[in-house]
């Protein structure tokens, strides 16, 4: 079972989330606030449904405000901005970034985090 990384930490935006797209419809959306560490895959946090994906294909770790992809050595692969990750090497997310799963034709896009040198936002009331 994969554990996360020593550095990891909470969420700090309680918006941080996964939308789950085929071709530009929004399937469905999932919140990444609350945990440090997702796993993506068909034994994953979030689970992938399709027969190509790994059990534990991916992850999503948050750092002071930042999220980090990694492919956790799955058998397909797993692209960001349409390059293939190496595997448990932590690509950095910026909002609005896709990445896809193998094979998988659902495209994952992280929205609420900061922008790169904004600080966090405020706390809730």
């Amino acid at each position: 079972m994969w554990q996360p990384p020593h550095w990891a930490t909470e969420a700090k935006s309680s918006t941080v989330a996964l939308e789950l797209c085929r071709g530009d419809d929004v399937v469905k959306t999932i919140s990444l606030a609350g945990r440090k560490s997702y796993v993506l895959g068909r034994q994953g946090d979030i689970v992938v449904e399709d027969a190509g994906a790994s059990r534990q294909h991916a992850a999503i770790v948050h750092r002071d405000g930042a999220a980090y992809l990694f492919d956790l050595k799955s058998a397909k692969g797993v692209a960001l901005r349409g390059a293939q990750l190496k595997p448990m090497e932590p690509a950095k997310l910026a909002d609005g970034d896709a990445f896809v799963l193998g094979e998988n034709p659902l495209r994952y896009v992280i929205r609420g985090l900061a922008p790169a040198g904004a600080p966090p936002p405020p706390p809730p009331p």
